[in-house]
């Protein structure tokens, strides 16, 4: 199972170091994020991931809003919202 990631380096480091047997792949932008097929869910940790359009990726998708709700960004079913600032992790 490989978890990619999109994350602040604060972040990064912190799901790193909490989630030790994970295989997470992380990424340097949305474009990276996107050219990877196959991957079992996505994170998208980045402020602006409500602005994203994750049409084309089927596995689920974890996205950082906090003000936005996924009806309000007419998200589709496997994406799911969370608080991602690092002082939740």
């Amino acid at each position: 199972m490989q978890l990619i990631v999109l994350a602040s380096n604060e972040q990064w480091e912190i799901l790193k170091n909490i989630c030790q047997n994970v295989d997470f792949k992380r990424v340097d932008n949305i474009e990276e994020f996107f050219n990877i097929k196959n991957a079992s869910a996505y994170f998208n940790l980045n402020n602006n991931s409500a602005e994203v359009d994750y049409k084309n990726i089927t596995a689920p998708v974890f996205i950082n809003s906090v003000s936005k709700t996924l009806s309000s960004i007419a998200a589709k079913k496997n994406v799911i919202r969370i608080n991602a600032w690092e002082f939740f992790f």
